[in-house]
């Protein structure tokens, strides 16, 4: 059986308890535990993140989920920079991909997967959410990334909530470029994740 095959009958184990309140009487005895461990090395694995005693890919990290935080970066460098000028123009573009924007956007939404919003914790060096339950990813788990604006400088504050949008966290203190402050100015957060966001993302995906 491959690790895949492992974590998938763990997932489909996890949702039948998450909804059924049950598992199969063959679990007992501490076997979903086991599986459960087994199943959470196994994503760490897959995600880059050090596992079976082998040390982190920053590699595999970055480019994991580096291109959409690297978008939603440039979203905020946009919004910086037009706030810097203030300039009304009724359209502004994003830097790479040729992406027009209504001039006045305040709220941008991406619909995701469990292991998308993982694969941004390892990214901005949250290591932890697999055993810390405040931090567990659960069904409509949320990120949010809020950029605002005191007189001239720019900061960024980044909360969760596991589920529903319900028992909103403030995280801004756990991530690279804010260790220890809820007050992180962005570009300090930026600079912390430098080395974790892809520049050319086809060349160093090795696309031809």
């Amino acid at each position: 059986m491959s690790f895949g095959n492992i974590a998938t009958v763990y997932d489909v184990l996890y949702t039948q308890k998450k909804i059924k309140g049950s598992i199969p009487e063959w679990t007992g005895n501490g076997l979903y535990e086991k599986l459960e461990k087994l199943s959470f090395e196994i994503y760490r694995l897959y995600g880059g993140a050090s596992a079976f005693g082998r040390p982190e890919n920053l590699e595999i990290i970055k480019l994991y989920e580096g291109p959409l935080l690297k978008t939603m970066l440039q979203y905020f460098d946009i919004k910086e920079e037009q706030l810097n000028k203030d300039v009304i123009n009724p359209r502004f573009r994003l830097l790479s991909g040729g992406i027009t924007l209504p001039n006045k956007l305040k709220y941008i939404a991406y619909s995701a997967h469990d292991y998308t919003i993982a694969g941004l914790f390892r990214l901005m060096g949250i290591d932890d959410f697999l055993v810390n339950k405040e931090l567990r990813v659960d069904y409509t788990a949320t990120i949010f990334y809020e950029l605002y604006k005191y007189d001239d400088s720019y900061e960024i504050k980044i909360l969760f909530s596991r589920s529903g949008a319900e028992n909103i966290i403030d995280i801004t203190d756990r991530v690279i470029g804010c260790k220890g402050s809820k007050k992180c100015l962005y570009s300090n957060f930026k600079n912390g994740i430098k080395d974790r966001i892809p520049g050319d993302i086809k060349s160093e995906c090795g696309y031809k």
